[in-house]
């Protein structure tokens, strides 16, 4: 059997960015790691605000970032108005960019709909096609959302602490090497070293009776006990608590991307 190379999925996809006819989808894409990176906001900041409304003054982190852009802090006095201001502030953000980028889609879907009818040779105008048709264009954005919003949260967390940023990556490795041994069992033309790998992986599944959707939080829990290790052996182990569920969101979105990548669903592929 074939392997599903997940490597080769991601290149392919991202081959499609060549095409010319796929800058339409630049703002709607844009738009849904834009409303990512709100949801995290509207996540992190309500943690924050308890922490500084209950001590009653700002952190260093809120400090230093005023600094960062050359803005003075409010007094602590502020401290309450200030975050709720920003909270009813990012909230009304999110609901904007989603009822932006929800109309951006429409109007792309309805534009290719109406070139694809012109096609004569085409049966276009039929519910199926059209059921087809918008569950290819929902494949891209959402494919292009995952890739360009886990790259910018892995660029942010290898500028924090790249350590942590390896370890993250290999435990994605992990994820694929563990998934792709299960779904293609064992191929005979594999290196004799990659036969032994993988028949002691597929025998350790068979022992403990662990199946494909034990994988994500049999991952996970590697991770952060490779991070736990690492912060014990570090001489300043102190690190922010917004920075761990920094970490875990997005380890669970490259999770989830690459499995949507293994599951090998190229229909988005072939649209354009």
């Amino acid at each position: 059997m074939k392997e599903n190379n997940v490597f080769l999925n991601i290149y392919s996809f991202l081959k499609l960015f060549k095409n010319k006819r796929t800058h339409v989808f630049a703002l709607p894409i844009l738009l849904g790691v834009l409303y990512k990176l709100n949801s995290i906001a509207l996540f992190i900041i309500p943690i924050q605000a308890i922490k500084s409304v209950s001590e009653k003054k700002f952190s260093y982190t809120i400090k230093n970032i005023f600094e960062f852009f050359k803005f003075n802090a409010p007094p602590d006095s502020y401290t309450y108005s200030f975050f709720l201001i920003l909270i009813i502030f990012a909230l009304f953000s999110l609901l904007y960019i989603h009822k932006l980028k929800a109309f951006y889609v429409e109007k792309i879907k309805k534009e290719l709909l109406a070139i694809n009818l012109n096609n004569k040779s085409l049966a276009t105008n039929t519910p199926l096609y059209k059921k087809q048709l918008n569950k290819k264009i929902n494949n891209f954005i959402l494919n292009s959302e995952n890739i360009l919003f886990c790259l910018i949260l892995f660029l942010s967390i290898f500028i924090y602490d790249y350590q942590i940023s390896l370890i993250i990556i290999l435990g994605c490795y992990l994820y694929n090497l563990m998934t792709s041994i299960k779904n293609n069992k064992i191929d005979i033309n594999k290196k004799k070293h990659r036969l032994y790998l993988d028949g002691f992986v597929l025998k350790f599944f068979e022992v403990l009776n662990i199946d494909s959707k034990m994988f994500k939080p049999l991952t996970n829990t590697i991770v952060m006990i490779l991070i736990m290790t690492l912060l014990l052996i570090r001489t300043n182990s102190s690190i922010s608590i917004i920075f761990i569920f920094l970490i875990r969101i997005f380890q669970n979105n490259m999770l989830n991307s690459l499995k949507r990548f293994l599951k090998g669903d190229n229909t988005f592929l072939n649209f354009l």
